[in-house]
Formats: C-alpha cells, sequence, structure tokens
C-alpha cells in the first residue's frame, strides 16, 4: 500500500483543527486560528510517526492522551484549568464524534491501518456517531446557556463605566436576554439605562438634551453640539408602548465590573429610557446579552490587558 505523507499530513491536520475548532466553539475559548493549525499539524505528526514507525509505545493510549493534551494545551495557553478540562472532553468526544461519522458512512475505510491510526480517538463503531452527536449538541446548548441563564435568575449586577467627557458614569445593570436592541450604523449593541442615572450623576446637560429629544422639542445651539459629539437615536418598537425612539450616548470609551474585576467586553452604545421602563429601583440598566457573553468569555480565558485591576480604580 502507498503513503502518500504530504496527503496525509494535510488530510490529518485538516480533521485536527476541524475537531479542535470545534471543542473551542462548544466550550466558548478564543479561537487564535494559528495556534490551532500549530495543534493540527502536532497532531499529524504524531500520525505520520506512527505510521512509518509502527512503535508500540508511540501507538499506545498513554501516547495518545499525552499528545491530545499537548495539542488542546497549544490552543489554550492560559492558565485556566477548567476552561482547559472543558477543552480536553470536548475534543475526545468530537473526535469520538467524527471517528464513528466514518465507520458509519463507510465501515471498509476504517479497517486499513491509514485511517484506525489517523484519529487520536479510534473509532468503535456506529453507535458512537448516535449517542455521542446528540450528548455533543446538548452539552454545547448547557455551556451556551447555563452562565446567561445563572445570570438572569440571579440577577447579578454588573456595573458599566463609560468615560464621557471628562467624566466617568457609572450604572448598575443586570442581564436582559429580551435586550436585542443595536446601533442603526455600526450594529453595536445597546445597554440602556434610566436616563435619570445621568441628572444624579452632574450630566445634566446630556440628561436635558436627551428629555428634548425624546419629547421631540427644539435643541439649543449649544445642545445640537453636544448631541453632534455623543448622541445616537435607537429605533424602538415594542406593543403598547409610546416610545418609538430612544435616545442613545456613543461614550470615549466603556469598562464592566464583574466579580469584582474589570473587563473591557463588548463597545456598546447608552440608550437612555424613562423611569417608566425600569419597575424596580435598584436596577439602573438593562445589560445587552452580546455584552454579558463578551465578559464572560473575556473572564473565562483569562483576565489580560491591565484589565485585572480591581474595582477600587473606578470608585
Amino acid at each position: 500500500m502507498w503513503l502518500y505523507v504530504d496527503v496525509f499530513v494535510i488530510q490529518n491536520m485538516m480533521v485536527n483543527c476541524f475537531a479542535i475548532y470545534l471543542a473551542l466553539q462548544v466550550t466558548g475559548a478564543k479561537r487564535i486560528i494559528w495556534r490551532i493549525v500549530l495543534a493540527g499539524l502536532l497532531g499529524a505528526v504524531y500520525a505520520l510517526v506512527v505510521i512509518i514507525t509502527d512503535n508500540v509505545i508511540a501507538k499506545s493510549v498513554v501516547t495518545k492522551v499525552i499528545v491530545a493534551l499537548a495539542m488542546i494545551k497549544a490552543v489554550t495557553p492560559n492558565n485556566n484549568m477548567v476552561l482547559y478540562a472543558q477543552t480536553v472532553i470536548s475534543f475526545f468526544i468530537i473526535a469520538a464524534v467524527i471517528s464513528g461519522l466514518l465507520s458509519f458512512v463507510s465501515p471498509q475505510i476504517t479497517r486499513t491501518y491509514v485511517l484506525k491510526d489517523y484519529f487520536i480517538v479510534t473509532d468503535r463503531s456506529e453507535w458512537t456517531l448516535f449517542f455521542l452527536l446528540p450528548f455533543l449538541l446538548l452539552i454545547k446548548w448547557i455551556s451556551k446557556n447555563y452562565l446567561v441563564f445563572k445570570e438572569w435568575v440571579s440577577a447579578t449586577s454588573i456595573t458599566v463605566s463609560a468615560s464621557i467627557g471628562s467624566k466617568k458614569l457609572q450604572v448598575k445593570t443586570v442581564l436582559d436576554t429580551g435586550n436585542n436592541l443595536a446601533n442603526t450604523f455600526n450594529k453595536a449593541p445597546v445597554i440602556v439605562i434610566n436616563r435619570e442615572v445621568l441628572l444624579e450623576q452632574g450630566f445634566g446637560e446630556l440628561y436635558g438634551t436627551a428629555c428634548q429629544i425624546q419629547d421631540y422639542g427644539m435643541l439649543s445651539a449649544e445642545q445640537e453640539r453636544l448631541w453632534e459629539k455623543y448622541g445616537n437615536i435607537i429605533p424602538y418598537q415594542t406593543v403598547g408602548s409610546e416610545v418609538s425612539i430612544l435616545p442613545a450616548i456613543k461614550p470615549d470609551s466603556i469598562e464592566y465590573s464583574y466579580q469584582n474585576r474589570l473587563y473591557r467586553g463588548s463597545p456598546a452604545v447608552i440608550a437612555l429610557a424613562p423611569n417608566k421602563f425600569f419597575n424596580r429601583p435598584e436596577i439602573e440598566g438593562l445589560l445587552h446579552p452580546v455584552v454579558y457573553k463578551s465578559i464572560i468569555i473575556e473572564a473565562r480565558e483569562g483576565l489580560q490587558n491591565g484589565s485585572t485591576e480591581v474595582v477600587k480604580r473606578m470608585l
């Protein structure tokens, strides 16, 4: 039997990269392409060594597990061991699913020695596909929705700190899973806050301008200059509401406090809503799910770029 090394390595690397990418997608870890390619190449080189040398140690289960651990470590360089373990488990499941799929589609192919050592996890017949694929989809759904659901139930507060000129606006927000508002121009997510907070924190000019726009009033020359620099309009429609637009501000910078640490998270615009939008006085704002997810991903992947500073810097 002829073995074309270049084709074999490329095919192995492609399948490895595909499995690793799916594993990172399931766990929500950051996907860095060059690291995924490097890990895929590592697995492909290992498979080639197994084929050429036929070494007992290289073919052992222990060696295969070590190689798999090294591949996943290459794509998750931070020290978050929980995320690393989740990615390893997801990778093994996905590799088993792919192996089971090949076994189901073409049982004859998997009998050759090339594909027998093709995957880190060896196929175990058709049941792998039917059992593990739904299980993998379940894991993906849980990992995607559990944290969001947990925050929604517990109403954990996330403080938004927005720089507007020389001042800082700080708003305590909770996750609003029904908030799907986005900036018309760049599709940035929208954080809805009670406009009364502006007045309480010394943003009287912005507050007055927002009220004028909300009521379709005339702006002064100074208000027009202010709104040209920071202002935006968010279309808003809901059943039973008389409000059709929400004035919004584009902060110079924005960061988020979650579990006593600062995160950069996703850029966002801040919509200013009337007080009647908030039926609980302790809630000052409603966080967009996209913003929340960006904060969670940043927290799980490790704090970088100075975001490890404690919240005291905000106060």
